[in-house]
């Protein structure tokens, strides 16, 4: 899937990331979307998430530049 989606997989290559804390994000209010079986994140929506949550996380200000 495109059109500004990345899979789950991707997010957590790129991201650097492991499953519990894409868990711990969902919890923080991660935007996903599920479709069947695979979980999706819409890059627009990613951005937004990160620049709010960023201000409580301010390591995670480096991250955002991936996507834009």
């Amino acid at each position: 899937m495109s059109l500004g989606y990345i899979t789950k997989k991707e997010f957590l290559k790129e991201f650097r990331i492991d499953r519990h804390t894409f868990d711990k994000w969902l919890e923080k209010g991660l935007p996903i979307r599920r479709i069947g079986y695979k979980t999706y994140i819409q890059k627009e929506e990613l951005n937004q998430w990160l620049n709010e949550f960023s201000v409580n996380e301010p390591s995670l200000l480096n991250l955002k530049s991936i996507f834009t």
